[in-house]
């Protein structure tokens, strides 16, 4: 758990298994320190698979290299 100082909350993870369902517990502490529980609420997180994002990881390698060898070409044109 952890404290919001800004905005007076208390964050728990409460349940987390396997199918990928949790359970977030937010709450509001008195001016003691002591946690009341706020009403049933419920966070929805949507986890996704992008099945072509290696196409991007390859776009990505093919211009780093292609940026590797117009570096080294201007190099040795430079020093000619």
């Amino acid at each position: 758990s952890f404290l919001l100082k800004d905005v007076n909350m208390v964050v728990q993870l409460q349940n987390l298994d396997a199918s990928g369902k949790v359970e977030v517990l937010v709450s509001h502490p008195d001016e003691n320190g002591a946690v009341k529980t706020a009403g049933k609420e419920m966070l929805t997180i949507t986890a996704s698979v992008k099945p072509f994002i290696n196409l991007v990881w390859m776009g990505v390698l093919v211009m780093f290299a292609g940026f590797i060898v117009s570096v080294v070409r201007r190099a040795k044109e430079t020093v000619s």
